[in-house]
């Protein structure tokens, strides 16, 4: 089975768009089926949901005691993917998931090398113990933790601190953990930033 990588923290309340599952879907306790996730896919992109900023977007699972497999693929999933390539400023973030949704889930993601952040979100925004879940190999983990750490980060900087790894090696690490949405990628001229998606006090 592959790594599970996992980081529990606190961040500050932030504001950022919200999509509630329970209601979107029509009410639907149980998320399931591949048509049906093609539907309520189509209802989440028709939201139109824009970010001024690179920054996350919360699906909030609240209320929603059961999801499939077909369903976290071909909506969830999807939409993260969706975002990826029409939407880039958008970072999706599962919120609220059920104990059993996330066994489930986090068992969905392991056994097909994929990872996303998830955490709880109050009625207010305020986000609480951000984490991980799924897949990660070591190098992308190690990554992953030195770029929490520091809070941003760049590969100039990065090589500076670890001079066994050059700056194209390390653009690469950065640049494929921003490609799976699990950091955030900006521009600083002709540098690119990167960030945890959720971030730290």
């Amino acid at each position: 089975m592959a790594p599970h990588y996992s980081h529990f923290m606190h961040v500050r309340s932030v504001k950022v768009p919200r999509l509630p599952l329970f209601q979107l879907s029509g009410r639907q306790e149980v998320l399931a089926g591949s048509e049906n996730a093609h539907r309520v896919l189509g209802i989440l992109i028709g939201q139109g949901v824009l970010r001024p900023d690179p920054g996350p977007c919360f699906l909030d699972l609240d209320q929603v005691d059961v999801i499939t497999s077909s369903f976290l693929r071909d909506c969830l999933l999807e939409y993260r993917n969706h975002a990826r390539t029409t939407v880039p400023h958008l970072y999706p973030v599962i919120a609220n998931p059920a104990p059993k949704v996330l066994y489930e889930m986090t068992g969905y993601l392991q056994d097909h090398g994929d990872a996303i952040w998830i955490c709880r979100l109050d009625r207010h925004g305020s986000v609480k113990d951000p984490e991980v879940i799924g897949a990660l190999d070591p190098i992308q983990q190690q990554t992953l933790e030195l770029v929490r750490r520091l809070g941003t980060a760049d590969a100039p900087r990065l090589a500076a601190k670890d001079r066994s790894v050059g700056p194209t090696a390390w653009n690469n690490r950065l640049a494929a953990l921003a490609s799976r949405r699990l950091l955030i990628e900006r521009r600083a001229g002709k540098t690119k930033i990167f960030s945890p998606v959720l971030e730290v006090r």
